[in-house]
């Protein structure tokens, strides 16, 4: 038997999402030219269009299939093979690892928090908006950077800093609180 791995929700939801994409043979036709006035683009205009699957153009209304079936130059097969699906798991599993974030050793509360392994990036987050109270929530990582809700970028050591500054309740002490 293989290797035991565990997935977040977020790196089962883009498994899916590039499996999907990877066997589809159906084109989403939402924002692309009518066909029968050649002037308008289809788009949802209804609240049941989402559910319904349909679209209709912006000029004449016409209603019509979200989802357009394709016939791809090169035949495709369909069918997903257990090969293929090990492949995108490994390539899910090296994406997540690549952002991966270390905790250095000066922020000891938070590196507490995380049993002194590195952890995720959605993870420091989620953390960050719990605790932090002063700062602005984050909401998103990308090239070793966070952004906050007014789109500014804050940089890891300091979002560290304050999430750790925030879990210890102050500064870090070097001693243990033996005394107490």
């Amino acid at each position: 038997m293989g290797k035991v791995i565990r997935l977040t929700e977020s790196d089962l939801l883009r498994l899916v999402k590039r499996v999907i994409n990877e066997s589809s043979n159906e084109e989403d036709v939402k924002g692309k030219k009518c066909e029968s006035c050649g002037k308008g683009t289809y788009k949802e205009t209804e609240p049941m269009d989402d559910l319904r699957g349909t679209l209709h153009c912006s000029k004449c209304d016409k209603m019509v299939d979200r989802y357009k079936k394709y016939t791809p130059f090169k035949k495709k097969s369909n069918k997903l093979s257990e090969s293929d699906l090990v492949r995108m798991v490994k390539m899910v599993i090296n994406e997540e690892k690549d952002n991966m974030i270390k905790i250095p050793n000066m922020f000891k509360s938070l590196k507490r928090v995380f049993d002194g392994e590195p952890t995720t990036p959605s993870k420091i987050i989620n953390l960050y908006n719990d605790y932090v109270e002063e700062g602005i929530p984050l909401v998103s990582y990308s090239d070793g950077e966070f952004y906050n809700e007014e789109d500014m970028v804050i940089p890891v050591n300091v979002v560290l800093n304050e999430l750790n500054y925030a879990i210890a309740g102050g500064e870090d002490d070097d001693r243990e609180d033996d005394d107490m």
